[in-house]
């Protein structure tokens, strides 16, 4: 029997939003409790480590679904982006990226500085950016160009604003396609201009694709996923994605966390990026002080196949998932990376009333999340909404001091789709320590001391009664 979603109230609701931001608060505790385990005299040493990331991706060609939204080449052209970095410290790097560039990407000049308004920057802060103490550099195919240190004091939470001359004609090929912050394109150098005259924006970010600070790193933790992590649906220029909620309530404790979403990003495909296992060790495992990672991932790959995204694909198997997964998770074992999965969470209506509306259909949704974290022994459904999130919620299992977890979730209207998904976080530990921690994708996590962390609490419905699930519900703090 399916047990139908009931509407909170208002206070209910009320209390809600109050529950997730200390949920907030639990999960940056426990980052903030499990990585931070240096000695005092190490914490106190400066390095250098990445404080904002933006994963790059490959254009594509105009036939596919969605636009890239950045012209196809620029000459004589600054490109201004503005990030808002995790850690703050004395010295600056930036990295800009010519991964999938076919020539060599030519950088006439570069600058950077805190960044004002509407595409202004401070200009007591302005920076000019050199490679080798040059300031031009041609980029290889394929590589990266990282800058010389240059002094700049910046806070945690600072936003900068990066300038990218670009002198000769330049195809876009590598960018970031979903960045959630206007960029300013202007004629001519304008890198240490402190008002920017802009012929036309973007949202992307282009070249642009880490800043690294010299500061205190007690550990970095990096979020892989899909549009849930990169933020697609968030209000751009609002730093409003999850990671920057957990970047600001980490930065006290010196943890880095760096978001290496993809908005359509894929387990097991190529398209907007290429898959994830493809991208590990240069988005994850090549941080420095890396202590963590947050992978959410799945959602495009069941749903993507038939579509107007990928007409002429299959739509991968339960086993076909549970290899990539598993992949995942043996490479972050062979890194020594602790490895966080969060479950599949419900994404019916999310592309509704678009010409991408059929991206949702019940019937391609198997019940991966308790595959997962379950026993290995599940058999393959076909859930609604509801009883995905059921799924979902049964990956974690009942535990002595709680009663049974029910099988059906009710959140507010505004929260029920795809667009403001709930998923809920396990540890797969990937680091070897005997007896904690030591699950693998077929073992039940939870008789080897799993770590749970939910984003926020939900309610639950059973036997016709509401029953709120405690914000901490496995004795974290």
């Amino acid at each position: 029997m399916r047990l139908a979603p009931v509407p909170l109230t208002a206070k209910e609701t009320s209390r809600l939003g109050s529950s997730i931001r200390s949920a907030v608060l639990i999960a940056a505790f426990v980052f903030a409790s499990t990585l931070s385990n240096a000695s005092a005299a190490h914490a106190e040493e400066q390095s250098w480590v990445g404080t904002w990331m933006a994963s790059p991706q490959p254009t594509w060609k105009p036939d596919f679904a969605l636009p890239t939204k950045i012209p196809q080449s620029v000459k004589d052209q600054t490109i201004r982006q503005v990030v808002r970095i995790s850690l703050g410290g004395d010295r600056v790097r930036l990295v800009f990226s010519n991964t999938y560039g076919d020539q060599p990407l030519k950088i006439g000049a570069a600058g950077v500085g805190l960044a004002g308004e509407n595409g202004a920057v401070e200009p007591a802060t302005i920076r000019k950016v050199t490679f080798g103490g040059k300031d031009e550099i041609l980029v290889p195919p394929g590589a990266p160009a990282v800058s010389d240190p240059l002094d700049l004091t910046v806070g945690p939470q600072a936003k900068l604003a990066v300038s990218l001359y670009l002198p000769e004609e330049t195809p876009l090929t590598t960018f970031h396609w979903d960045g959630r912050q206007t960029a300013w394109f202007g004629n001519g150098d304008l890198t240490h201009a402190k008002d920017f005259a802009a012929t036309s924006t973007t949202d992307a970010r282009m070249f642009l694709s880490e800043v690294l600070v010299e500061t205190r790193n007690d550990g970095t933790v990096v979020v892989v996923g899909d549009s849930i992590t990169d933020g697609n649906g968030a209000t751009v220029d609002a730093d409003t994605r999850w990671s920057d909620f957990l970047a600001k309530r980490l930065a006290p404790d010196h943890i880095a966390v760096l978001n290496a979403g993809i908005s359509g990003g894929r387990l097991l495909q190529d398209k907007m990026g290429v898959n994830v296992a493809a991208r590990l060790q240069r988005d994850v495992f090549s941080q420095p002080g890396l202590k963590a990672a947050v992978l959410l991932i799945g959602i495009n790959d069941i749903s993507w196949p038939g579509t107007d995204f990928a007409a002429a694909q299959q739509r991968p198997t339960l086993d076909d998932m549970i290899a990539g997964y598993q992949q995942v998770i043996a490479q972050a074992r062979a890194n020594n990376v602790r490895l966080i999965g969060a479950t599949l969470p419900p994404f019916e209506g999310a592309l509704s009333g678009t010409p991408l509306d059929d991206y949702y259909h019940p019937t391609r949704m198997p019940c991966v999340g308790r595959s997962i974290a379950g026993s290995g022994k599940v058999t393959p459904s076909t859930p609604s909404w509801t009883s995905m999130q059921s799924c979902a919620i049964r990956t974690i299992p009942p535990v002595s001091s709680l009663p049974s977890i029910p099988a059906t979730i009710s959140i507010p209207a505004t929260m029920a789709t795809g667009r403001w998904p709930t998923p809920l976080i396990l540890v797969f530990s990937s680091v070897a320590d005997p007896g904690r921690n030591q699950g693998t994708i077929n073992d039940p996590l939870w008789e080897r001391g799993v770590i749970a962390v939910q984003p926020h609490p939900v309610t639950f419905k059973a036997s016709g009664k509401l029953a709120k699930m405690p914000t901490n519900p496995f004795g974290l703090v």
